[in-house]
């Protein structure tokens, strides 16, 4: 979180335009949509870009 500041800080990082909380809600709220749509389905799932495999787990 410190590299975070300090890359607001020294203006290299714009301002955050959504919180990491609103963030995180709206993916649960995905997997949740994702869960229902193909309850009754297989579905694979493939992460294609880095750091997808992190949103891919919060998804999941």
């Amino acid at each position: 979180m410190n590299e975070q500041k300090e890359l607001l800080k020294n203006n290299i990082l714009g301002k955050v335009l959504f919180p990491s909380s609103d963030i995180k809600n709206r993916i649960s709220e995905l997997g949740k949509e994702i869960t229902q749509d193909y309850k009754d389905k297989n579905l694979l799932l493939v992460s294609v870009l880095r750091g997808g495999v992190i949103f891919l787990s919060d998804l999941m």
